[in-house]
C-alpha cells in the first residue's frame, strides 16, 4: 500500500522484482509531461544547490541515477491484483492520468471517490473498506 511518491518506489520495486498478492496505490503521481524530482522540488521554490546535493547523495547511496520513472513503463506488466484509488479533487496528482495507469495494469481496480483532496483519501472510510475487500476477497473497487 503505497500513497503518493510512494506509489512510484511500489512499482518500482514490483518491476525490479517484488512479488506481491496485492497492491495498492493511492493518489499515484502519473505524470503528464514526466517531471523528475528534483523539477519539482525546484518549482517548489527549492534552491538548486540543495536539490543537486539531494539528488547527488541519493545517486551516491542507492547507485540509481534519479531519473524520472513513469509507472506506465512497467504498468503492462504487472501480475499483483491492484486498486488504484483517487480523490476527483486532487489536485497535487490529478487523478486523470492515474486512469491510463490502471487501465494498464491487468486486472486492475478503481476507487474515485470526491471531496478528499490529495492526502485525506488515504485515511477515508471508502478507501480503508476497498483495501479490506481486497485483501480478504480479492476483490476492489467501486
Amino acid at each position: 500500500m503505497a500513497h503518493s511518491f510512494g506509489c512510484a518506489a511500489a512499482m518500482f520495486a514490483l518491476s525490479s522484482g517484488l512479488a506481491v498478492e496485492n497492491a495498492v496505490l493511492i493518489a499515484p503521481p502519473v505524470p503528464q509531461d514526466n517531471p523528475g524530482w528534483a523539477d519539482i522540488q525546484r518549482a517548489n521554490g527549492i534552491a538548486d544547490v540543495v536539490v543537486n546535493r539531494a539528488v547527488a547523495l541519493f545517486e551516491a547511496r542507492s547507485g540509481v541515477a534519479l531519473a524520472p520513472y513513469d509507472m506506465r513503463r512497467d504498468s503492462a506488466a504487472m501480475t499483483a491484483r491492484a486498486l488504484f484509488v483517487h480523490s476527483k479533487d486532487d489536485t497535487v496528482c490529478p487523478p486523470k492520468p492515474a486512469e491510463t495507469l490502471a487501465r494498464l495494469w491487468p486486472g486492475s481496480s478503481r476507487l474515485m471517490v470526491d471531496g478528499l483532496g490529495h492526502r485525506r483519501v488515504a485515511r477515508a472510510p471508502e478507501t480503508i473498506e476497498a483495501v479490506g475487500r481486497l485483501l480478504s476477497e480479492g476483490r476492489a473497487g467501486g
